[in-house]
């Protein structure tokens, strides 16, 4: 079910119907927690819904994780540059 969930939650996303996506990544994470690809995800959500922070936070999450996950670290630049934060999100660019 994780699977099939974690395949809708990234459809929602991908047609912007960011609440959906909020909801099913939100879903999984209870019972996957360390669920990294999911968890990622889920933070990009919440940085399109408006929830930087908490979408920041998620990134982060992921980042310490798996430190060199590219597509990881350009969602958290985007995510930085959209709090405001140009210089945080130029050292995640690097």
């Amino acid at each position: 079910a994780q699977k099939k969930d974690f395949a809708a939650g990234a459809e929602w996303l991908r047609y912007h119907l960011l609440n959906h996506a909020e909801i099913t990544f939100g879903r999984i994470l209870k019972d996957a927690p360390d669920h990294l690809p999911t968890r990622h995800l889920w933070g990009v959500s919440l940085v399109k819904l408006g929830k930087v922070e908490e979408g920041i936070e998620a990134l982060r999450t992921v980042i310490a994780g798996v430190p060199n996950n590219a597509k990881v670290w350009r969602d958290l630049a985007a995510a930085l540059q959209r709090a405001g934060d140009a210089e945080g999100a130029r050292q995640a660019w690097d």
